[in-house]
C-alpha cells in the first residue's frame, strides 16, 4: 500500500480503514487516514497476528477516534501481536499522529486499555519483536476512561505492553506535545502517562527513549472519593511517562 492514499470516514469495529493480519511484509508510505473510526481496535488501522516486516513511512494519522469497550485500544493505530515465533520487525518514521482519541467504555469482562493514538501490545509467545519509531510527532491526542471500568492503563499518545520474551521498543527523535490521559473512573486504579504508558513483566522487554521532546502533555483525573471518603479511587500519574512495570534494560 504505496502512494499517495487518502482514506476516511470508515467504520468498522476493529481497523477502521484497513486491516492486516500476520502478513510477510507489508508497507504503508504517504498516506492519510482522517476522520476513521472502530468500535473496538485501530480507529484507522489494526494489525494483528505475526506480521513479519512492517513499514510505515511518511504517513499521517489525524482525527481517527475508537469509542470501544471489550480489550479495545489505539485511536488510530493498533497493533497485536500473539503467539509470537522467530523475528517480527515494525517501523514507523517521518510520521504524524494528531487528534486521535480512544474512549474506553465499560464491557462485562476485560474492558479498554488506551492509547489515544497508538497501541502495542506483544502477547504470549517466544518470539523476538523490534519495534522502531524515529522521526514521528504526537500531538493533541487522547485517551479517556468511563466509570466501571478497571481495566484502563491510560497512554494519551502511545501505550505499549508485553509480555513477549523479547521485545525492544524504540522511539528515537519523536516529538510528544499536547497529549492527554484522562481517567474519570470509579475502580481503584493506576493510570495515566498523558504521552506514552508503558506496562510489562520486569524480565521482558527494552524501552528506549533518544531526543525525544516531551511538552504539554498531562494525566489527568476525576479523583472519585471512595462512599467512606477515606481515598480517591481513580489517581493518575506521569504527566509525560508512567512505567508502573520498569522493564529491566529501560534507558
Amino acid at each position: 500500500m504505496v502512494g499517495g492514499y487518502t482514506i476516511g470516514e470508515s467504520d468498522y469495529s476493529n481497523g477502521g480503514a484497513f486491516t492486516a493480519i500476520s502478513m510477510e511484509r507489508l508497507r504503508i508510505q504517504d498516506a492519510i487516514f482522517t476522520g476513521n473510526s472502530a468500535s473496538a481496535m485501530g480507529g484507522a488501522v489494526w494489525l494483528a497476528g505475526e506480521n513479519r516486516e512492517t513499514v510505515i513511512v511518511n504517513t499521517t494519522f489525524s482525527g481517527n477516534y475508537v469509542k470501544g469497550a471489550l480489550f479495545g485500544e489505539g485511536g488510530a493505530l493498533s497493533i497485536q501481536m500473539w503467539r509470537t515465533t522467530g523475528q517480527m520487525s515494525y517501523e514507523i518514521s517521518s510520521s504524524t499522529f494528531s487528534d486521535n482519541t480512544y474512549i474506553a467504555e465499560t464491557a462485562p469482562i476485560g474492558g479498554g486499555y488506551g492509547g489515544g493514538a497508538l497501541c502495542i501490545g506483544a502477547n504470549v509467545g517466544s518470539g523476538s519483536v523490534d519495534f522502531r519509531i524515529s522521526e514521528t510527532d504526537f500531538s493533541g491526542n487522547r485517551t479517556e476512561n468511563t466509570p466501571s471500568n478497571d481495566s484502563f492503563m491510560g497512554g494519551g499518545a502511545v501505550l505499549c505492553y508485553t509480555n513477549t520474551a523479547s521485545t525492544l521498543f524504540s522511539f528515537d527523535h519523536c516529538t510528544f506535545s499536547g497529549n492527554v490521559s484522562l481517567d474519570i473512573g470509579d475502580q481503584l486504579s493506576y493510570t495515566g502517562g498523558g504521552a506514552i504508558y508503558y506496562s510489562g513483566r520486569n524480565e521482558y522487554g527494552v524501552l528506549e527513549l533518544n531526543q525525544c521532546s516531551f511538552s504539554g502533555n498531562k494525566a489527568l483525573s476525576s479523583q472519585t472519593f471512595s462512599s467512606d471518603g477515606k481515598y480517591a479511587y481513580a489517581a493518575a500519574k506521569g504527566g509525560a511517562l508512567l512505567l508502573p512495570a520498569v522493564p529491566a534494560a529501560s534507558r
